[in-house]
């Protein structure tokens, strides 16, 4: 590009951006190149790129189409260095989703690297009057510019289109609207380039074809000479990263043959260490094996020696097992008597058990009849006492006090009576005594003609007997030795002092 050339062109600019305040066109953009290093055919566009970035100072910026990392971050870059509060935007055209476009590790770069300028998942929760300065498109093979219909409504009145590809005509351009070429570039499959008001001004002067000609083929040629430029030194950079990962490759396994060198000089002394040992002791195992064959002469005389007390000893076992068997026999027989005359004896014991339960369960029920009569007696006495007070005035009654009772009709006894009914009424409704359940519990019961409340208060807690199946008497007696001590019922202890005490029962398990 000649001076003059070059002269006129920034005048133009700075003359139609001036009216646009913080505008500029300086050319240090163009010079810039990519940090991500990653080849892409956009590029070669990158120069272009971030002078129209350093000329727009864009707000909102967004690519649509087909997602390319070199090109979405290389707008993050001219953004972040000459427009730091824009935002840059993607867009897969056509579809609700975008993760087939955009990785995670695509995403960590762009929190890590851009995290105020990037947002690649936010486009479409945009409002609708939010507007964007710059587009760029990358479009997919058979996409058609009808498709960016509905993101050119939402271009700002001073914006910038750039379509990726024109030269590969791998897309339909409806060029009847107001998409037509302002600027295009032929290198790096083509790029065309849409500006609108006072931005279409500023590439109109860049692409000055009427005005200057050469001037348009140098310009032209200047950003594909740059573009070329940002490509080799992205393959240089990739290169050298390449480079410096073979290199500690290489690094890393020299270390491991240094290391492997030494184990191996290691492994050779422990090897000439070992071949010493071996012969020391091959000296060694020499010497034992002639010892050995001495010895071995000698254990064989035992052996020979042993063999004939084996068989004396055989024989003996054999006749010492056989009188064992013998008496195993007879003491199997022994046991079988012993235990037939066991049970036997235990028959009879149970017998005589149940015998003398069943008597004694009578002679109580008997005497509890009796008492009930002669309780019966005095009462009628009494009554026929008063009775005949009152009909013989002036004749003493007959002088009960002097009649002497049976000792069952004692007051002590009739006392004893009243409580055990009391004790019984209460255990019943408590719940804890249940009749029913004692019965199928100790079938001897039934037979001995007691109430089983009765049984129970008289003779079954004594013999360790369970009221029910939710009152463990053993157990309460073992958990409270001062009840035991006391000879008192253990449910009727817990009726009338254990459960205001806070003492526990157990269950019969």
């Amino acid at each position: 590009m000649n001076a003059g050339a070059g002269k006129d062109i920034h005048a133009g600019l700075n003359t139609v951006l001036v009216a646009r305040p913080g505008l500029r066109a300086p050319w240090r953009s163009i010079f810039m190149t990519p940090t991500l290093h990653q080849l892409s055919p956009v590029i070669q566009h990158f120069p272009f790129i971030a002078w129209s970035v350093d000329t727009l100072k864009p707000r909102r910026c967004i690519l649509v189409g087909s997602f390319d990392a070199p090109a979405y971050f290389g707008l993050c870059q001219a953004c972040e260095q000459f427009a730091p509060e824009a935002e840059v935007y993607f867009s897969a055209l056509g579809r609700e989703s975008q993760d087939d476009d955009i990785d995670k590790s695509t995403l960590n770069y762009a929190s890590r690297n851009y995290p105020h300028i990037a947002r690649l998942n936010s486009a479409a929760e945009l409002p609708r009057e939010y507007q964007f300065d710059m587009l760029l498109w990358i479009p997919g093979q058979g996409s058609s510019s009808f498709e960016l219909d509905e993101w050119r409504k939402r271009l700002a009145s001073s914006a910038m289109i750039m379509v990726h590809g024109i030269c590969e005509k791998t897309f339909t351009l409806d060029e009847s609207g107001d998409l037509s070429w302002t600027l295009e570039f032929t290198h790096g499959q083509g790029l065309g380039v849409v500006g609108f008001g006072e931005i279409k001004r500023a590439i109109q002067v860049l692409a000055s074809v009427e005005e200057d000609p050469n001037g348009l083929f140098s310009q032209k040629e200047l950003f594909a000479r740059l573009g070329n430029a940002c490509v080799d030194n992205v393959a240089v950079a990739i290169s050298n990263q390449q480079l410096d990962e073979a290199r500690k490759s290489l690094e890393f396994r020299k270390k491991k043959i240094v290391e492997k060198d030494e184990a191996l000089k290691s492994a050779e002394a422990q090897l000439k260490s070992h071949t010493l040992e071996i012969e020391e002791l091959w000296s060694k195992l020499h010497f034992q094996a002639e010892q050995h064959q001495v010895e071995r002469g000698r254990l064989l005389e035992k052996a020979n020696l042993y063999r004939e007390w084996r068989d004396d000893y055989k024989a003996e076992v054999e006749r010492l097992q056989s009188a064992l068997r013998q008496i195993r026999d007879k003491a199997a027989r022994n046991e079988r008597n012993f235990e037939i005359k066991i049970n036997l004896l235990e028959e009879r014991a149970n017998k005589a058990e149940r015998d003398l339960a069943s008597k004694s369960a009578e002679v109580d029920r008997l005497n509890l009849e009796l008492q009930e009569r002669f309780s019966e007696l005095a009462n009628l006495t009494r009554n026929l006492d008063r009775v005949l007070g009152r009909r013989r005035a002036g004749v003493g009654s007959f002088a009960w006090g002097k009649l002497r009772l049976p000792s069952f009709l004692s007051p002590a006894n009739w006392h004893r009576r009243r409580m055990l009914k009391r004790q019984a009424t209460k255990m019943v409704a408590s719940g804890l005594f249940d009749e029913s359940w004692y019965e199928r519990s100790y079938p001897d019961v039934t037979k001995s003609g007691f109430k089983p409340v009765l049984h129970f208060l008289k003779f079954g807690a004594l013999e360790g007997r369970n009221p029910g199946p939710n009152f463990n008497t053993r157990a309460y007696l073992n958990q409270n030795p001062d009840v035991a001590q006391s000879g008192m019922n253990p449910l009727v202890h817990y009726l009338e002092y254990g459960r205001t005490e806070g003492r526990s029962v157990e269950t019969v398990k």
